[in-house]
């Protein structure tokens, strides 16, 4: 009984270990969203990139088909943050889906089962072609 005790305690003590590493190791994060509506060319010179960790461009939504559009001043976006190790996402989304109309069916026709899987390949493919670090989803949709 005392051995088990024993080992539970060691168990314990890594446990509390490895926590208070994962705590002093933790570094805050630094998200800015930049909207994919303005001259994103000119808007890449005026961004403090040594403030942040993150740049989520927003928002792209997809067509019928599932295809999203791509604003190519992003490059410029995507070009300097990667120079300061600054991950690049894209934001699906956007407060557009909760007012209704093409945009919000489409995602309700995309994340069928039918279509979810074809859906979640384009998102994907999208990301590699345009080297985004990943994806940012904010469907804000309302439940009435």
């Amino acid at each position: 009984m005392k051995n088990k005790y024993k080992r539970m305690l060691q168990k314990c003590m890594i446990i509390l270990v490895l926590g208070a590493f994962n705590l002093a190791t933790a570094q805050k994060k630094v998200i800015a969203y930049i909207p994919n509506w303005i001259d994103l060319n000119a808007f890449s010179s005026t961004i403090q990139y040594s403030k942040l960790t993150h740049i989520n461009i927003a928002f792209e939504n997809p067509d019928a088909n599932g295809y999203l559009s791509f604003n190519s001043g992003s490059n410029a976006i995507i070009n300097a943050a990667h120079a300061q190790n600054i991950k690049v996402f894209v934001s699906l989304g956007g407060g557009s889906v909760s007012e209704g109309g093409a945009i919000r069916d489409n995602y309700f026709n995309l994340i069928t089962p039918a279509n979810r899987t074809a859906f979640i390949q384009k998102i994907y493919d999208y990301v590699v072609a345009h080297n985004f670090d990943g994806v940012d989803v904010d469907l804000e949709v309302s439940s009435n």
